[in-house]
């Protein structure tokens, strides 16, 4: 199966993997993962697909290559999505663009 990797793994746990399941079962049904912001039958679930791109972003951000004094004097931001959350939803075809 394509999801037997996630139970080996610490970083899809709890909420996160609930959300994921969900977007899943979209998936299956819909042939695709671009839930619209306007998704009536589960707004949990487009609210969170929004974070996920936000949170990618941040990610991007996070890990470009730039050296710490090139950067902006700014508080550093940090993303909840990590290498395999990433990979998780890459597998379901998601689009971190809106």
């Amino acid at each position: 199966s394509s999801s037997s990797w996630i139970t080996k793994t610490t970083s899809i746990t709890g909420k996160w993997r609930e959300m994921y399941f969900k977007l899943r079962r979209f998936h299956s049904k819909y042939g695709h993962s671009n839930v619209p912001p306007s998704y009536t039958q589960d707004p949990a679930l487009a609210k969170w697909v929004q974070r996920q791109r936000a949170q990618y972003k941040k990610h991007h951000i996070s890990t470009s290559s730039s050296t710490e004094h090139d950067r902006p004097k700014r508080k550093r931001t940090s993303s909840l999505l990590t290498s395999e959350r990433i990979e998780a939803l890459q597998s379901l075809d998601f689009s971190f663009l809106p």
